[in-house]
């Protein structure tokens, strides 16, 4: 289910369609509405959804219309034995916009500064942690843990892109945009939290569809968070299992 979304960018502008009968242009309507949304798990409980739109953008000037590329965010709270998780999804402007793409992870930054519950914030974040493409990393994110280099910190964990029209034959992932960040998740007692089996899936030819097509321009980074309390009751079971 859709449990909160952002509707960010919308643009809307007339085109040039070609000539009618009588040889008049004719025109049609083009409008792009940019969405990011959280999607749940029927059945799984969540409360206060909430979204906005950073307020830092790129203008964009159609005629005399003045409107902007924007991006933004969405957030729910999840209650998991007894303790309350904020979970924020984000996506943040492309890398060669630098300035705007600190800017709004910056605002980020001030939204969660005073959120002292456990938090998991996901997305693209648009600042290539890999390294490898040269001016294309920006300012890390101060006070989160990078799931990902927690678990690999020697494996690159690429995530993008593939070619526009996802028909490349082999892969060309090159960079690692893909964040799961966490902050105040609870390490030690009965009540703390592991994150296991955190990987990139849809990155192998076999994701591929018949005819061809990648699932996305982006893999998918995955990350499985269990209570410590669970892995001690699976290790338990394991051990039963193993003795009878």
């Amino acid at each position: 289910d859709l449990a909160a979304a952002d509707s960010t960018t919308d643009i809307e502008l007339p085109v040039f369609a070609g000539f009618d009968g009588s040889g008049s242009p004719t025109f049609d309507d083009v409008r792009l509405t940019d969405r990011d949304g959280i999607l749940v798990r029927r059945g799984v409980r969540f409360s206060k959804p909430q979204h906005g739109v950073y307020a830092a953008h790129i203008p964009v000037s159609l005629g005399p219309v003045e409107t902007g590329v924007y991006e933004g965010w969405s957030s729910l709270e999840v209650p998991v034995r007894g303790r309350t998780y904020r979970f924020v999804a984000t996506h943040l402007e492309f890398q060669d916009a630098e300035p705007v793409q600190v800017a709004q992870a910056s605002e980020l930054l001030s939204l969660l500064a005073d959120e002292s519950r456990p938090t998991i914030v996901v997305g693209d974040f648009n600042s290539d942690a890999y390294g490898q493409v040269s001016g294309k990393a920006t300012p890390s994110y101060a006070g989160f843990t990078d799931t990902w280099a927690s678990r690999h910190p020697h494996l690159p964990g690429l995530s993008c892109c593939q070619a526009p029209d996802l028909l490349n034959d082999a892969s060309i992932l090159d960079t690692r945009v893909d964040f799961i960040f966490t902050r105040n998740l609870p390490h030690h007692g009965p009540f703390g939290t592991a994150a296991k089996d955190v990987r990139v899936v849809g990155d192998e030819p076999f994701w591929r569809t018949a005819a061809g097509l990648w699932p996305s321009d982006h893999a998918a980074v995955v990350a499985t968070f269990v209570p410590q309390q669970g892995v001690q009751e699976i290790a338990k079971r394991r051990a039963h299992w193993y003795e009878h």
